[in-house]
């Protein structure tokens, strides 16, 4: 079984968080938390606000693009291989938030 942990979130506004722990992405109006559990990746919307979400490695080659719409949406990440990849969670404004996910 793999180990997955968020490492930090990080945007130009020096937004920061520890391993292991929810990510909130409230600031720059994005509001949603990002949580790993198991080998899922949670996306909690609180406010239904439409976000795109891409998983793409450190190289930028995009592996998975979602749209999340509704309050949650849990995506599956048993089929990524060892390493790290970045998250992107874009709102439709164009604003956008980076949190560094690392799979062991």
């Amino acid at each position: 079984m793999k180990n997955i942990i968020i490492i930090a979130a990080f945007s130009i506004f020096g937004f920061t968080a520890n391993a292991e722990k929810a990510v909130s992405t409230t600031a720059n109006d994005i509001k949603c938390n990002i949580n790993v559990s198991g080998q899922t990746l949670v996306v909690a919307n609180a406010q239904q606000q439409p976000v795109e979400v891409t998983i793409a490695k450190k190289s930028g080659e995009v592996l998975y693009q979602y749209n999340v719409k509704g309050y949650q949406k849990e995506i599956s990440l048993k089929d990524l291989n060892e390493g790290k990849y970045n998250i992107v969670i874009k709102a439709p404004d164009g604003k956008e938030k980076t949190v560094l996910l690392q799979v062991l």
